[in-house]
């Protein structure tokens, strides 16, 4: 037997070896990109409805022992808004966090600036940068919303009925700090959502009966007729409860 007949049977196994080697690593990758993170978003994002659906039940809390539901922000006498709605339902969060939280203080008062940093478990959500204090959980807030700037809601007053009217939405990419009395303005809702589902990125919804949905086609006018609680307007969308 000569040298080059031993040479191609040694190299024979090693490029069976390297072939598998390849052939495993393109497994993985596949499994990663199609199998992987397709489960991990799934996984988030029903976090994300889960506490969503938590806040919805926590209003509804809050309803049951004021007949109202609670205001988006709290002002004081000269007209600034000391207390957000997330701080006000204290039925949402039973971590040491959210107990300690001084609700009778404003917001950014020196005993409640230490606590703005850090969201309570209840209002953070893995898809979204939930660092410094952020959460994307938000009340849309208008004159015929469920959250006028001025003055609470009561059951009654969503004549649309509850399974046809906005509650709370996920902004994914525009958390604001958990503690502080910031939502979103009607006119800011629709000028963002608009645009973002003809895009094909989803609209994460709680409505007022707490049925949370991902929204992922709707008309510019059924998205404004989504949060207005007394127009008498049927609305149609594409999505599916979760």
């Amino acid at each position: 037997m000569n040298d080059t007949t031993v040479a191609t049977k040694k190299a024979f196994p090693a490029l069976l070896v390297l072939a598998g080697v390849g052939l495993a690593g393109l497994i993985l990758v596949v499994f990663y990109f199609f199998v992987f993170v397709p489960m991990l978003a799934a996984a988030q994002e029903q976090i994300t409805f889960n506490r969503m659906k938590k806040i919805a039940i926590a209003m509804h809390n809050y309803l049951d022992s004021n007949q109202v539901f609670p205001q988006a922000a709290v002002w004081d006498e000269t007209g600034k808004p000391v207390r957000s709605w997330r701080a006000t339902v204290s039925y949402v969060d039973e971590s040491d966090l959210f107990k300690q939280y001084d609700r009778q203080q404003p917001w950014d008062s020196e005993a409640n600036l230490q606590f703005a940093k850090e969201t309570p478990l209840a209002f953070r959500s893995p898809q979204c940068d939930c660092s410094e204090g952020k959460t994307p959980f938000v009340v849309v807030v208008g004159p015929n919303t469920m959250f006028p700037a001025d003055q609470q809601t009561k059951i009654r007053d969503c004549s649309d009925g509850k399974s046809n009217t906005l509650l709370l939405i996920a902004d994914l990419e525009n958390p604001v700090p958990w503690s502080e009395p910031k939502d979103l303005s009607l006119d800011d809702f629709l000028k963002r959502y608009s645009s973002q589902v003809s895009e094909q990125k989803p609209l994460y919804v709680a409505m007022v009966d707490a049925a949370t949905i991902r929204i992922v086609k709707i008309e510019p006018k059924d998205l404004e007729n989504l949060a207005v609680r007394n127009d008498g307007q049927n609305i149609s969308f594409e999505g599916r409860s979760l």
